[in-house]
């Protein structure tokens, strides 16, 4: 059964996310510039540093056309090979987008550190001040496209494994092998008599991939439930103004971790561990798509909110990584997870421009067509809710 238009639908998601993602990443730069003033302290750059890296995911996501394919022994993912490189290089272009997938994540996590200091241990707050912060950032580069690099190294082409998918290929899409450039595990290599062996490289890669995704989300999840608990109390040194930025703030930062895990972790969580079980999704988990988040309502939903990007980034990402290690196959339709991968850049950036009250009055402004007036407390240092002087 033909699924070709699995890869038409995330080529499509992938020009329509870096068309939005190209407007919504420069609207919230110029707010970042013009009408976050240095009261917003290292989060500004912080968000600077993201937003750009946003752009450069989705620039790369619409230049290498990256799509995916699971079977019950390894999931791949490909493109289709326009013979501009050579053949062996080729793969690289997957991989650096890869690298800035996890640069994403890991900011992400960044973002979570530093918000929890702010909130619960200011005195910490030094280790985002200067050179330290530039650490954090360019850690967070390096890391991730360390971890891109890998999947180069680790998960080369080769001819055993472009002989089990040539069939799916020609089957789901039509495509022979030589149109094709992949890069993938293989976690079951199986002879005639289907007996099989685990190779060992392949396993330690992916299962530290994995684990990564997790104890990232175990560390957002602790910084966000420790800050939530925090700013639900009342803090007599801290003024009203500085308390709601606080609040904006750390619901920006909620809502930006629980897009990535619906739209980029849930998927490829599935595209990683399906093949581990050697279990078959082929025609059910199209039904994976239809989860619906609702506008957050009071403290408990905005919680609730928070783990939006969780849900688009984290959870698809790593159930990607690890199925085919228990035999899960998911065929073609791993491609939702390639498509709400495609689409997480522009979503993101849009929420956070809604909640902080500061970018959303400047453009409701703009759409009505009105001069703003810049109060002067209009934001307020939001390090002055730790001491004890009045922002008034």
């Amino acid at each position: 059964m033909s699924a070709k238009w699995m890869l038409d639908l995330v080529f499509r998601c992938e020009k329509l996310g870096i068309v939005v993602a190209t407007f919504s990443n420069i609207t919230l730069l110029y707010l970042l510039a013009f009408k976050a003033s240095s009261s917003y302290g290292a989060y500004r750059h912080l968000m600077f540093a993201y937003t750009i890296v946003e752009i450069i995911y989705s620039l790369l996501s619409f230049l290498s056309g990256m799509v995916a394919h699971s079977t019950e022994n390894t999931f791949v993912i490909f493109s289709l090979y326009r013979g501009y490189v050579e053949r062996s290089i080729a793969p690289l272009f997957l991989v650096d987008f890869c690298g800035s997938y996890f640069t994403l994540l890991l900011l992400l996590v960044v973002h979570f550190i530093y918000r929890f200091f702010v909130v619960c241990d200011f005195k910490k707050l030094v280790y985002f001040n200067g050179y330290y912060l530039a650490f954090w950032i360019v850690g967070a580069v390096f890391c991730g496209f360390a971890n891109g690099i890998l999947k180069f190294f680790t998960f080369p082409e080769n001819e055993r494994l472009t002989n089990d998918l040539r069939e799916d290929f020609m089957i789901y899409y039509n495509l022979t092998m030589d149109q094709v450039v992949y890069n993938g595990p293989n976690y079951y290599i199986c002879d005639q008599n289907n007996k099989c062996q685990t190779p060992i490289a392949d396993w330690i890669t992916m299962i530290y991939l994995s684990i990564g995704l997790v104890f990232s989300v175990l560390i957002m999840c602790y910084c966000g439930y420790r800050c939530t608990l925090k700013l639900n109390k009342k803090d007599p040194n801290a003024s009203i103004r500085t308390a709601d930025l606080q609040k904006q703030l750390m619901i920006a930062l909620v809502i930006q971790s629980v897009i990535p895990i619906v739209l980029m972790y849930i998927p490829i969580f599935l595209l990683f561990i399906t093949p581990m079980f050697r279990l078959g999704f082929d025609h059910w988990q199209m039904r994976l798509a239809t989860a619906v988040i609702s506008p957050p309502k009071d403290q408990f939903t905005r919680t609730i909110h928070s783990v939006i990007p969780i849900v688009i980034m984290y959870i698809h990402i790593n159930l990607l990584f690890i199925t085919p290690m228990f035999r899960l196959r998911f065929g073609p339709y791993v491609n939702i997870a390639m498509a709400t991968v495609a689409i997480y850049p522009p979503v993101d950036q849009f929420a956070i421009i809604y909640v902080i009250k500061d970018f959303r009055t400047t453009i409701r402004d703009f759409l009505n067509c009105k001069k703003k007036s810049v109060s002067p407390t209009s934001s307020v240092v939001f390090v002055s809710r730790w001491s004890n002087k009045s922002v008034y």
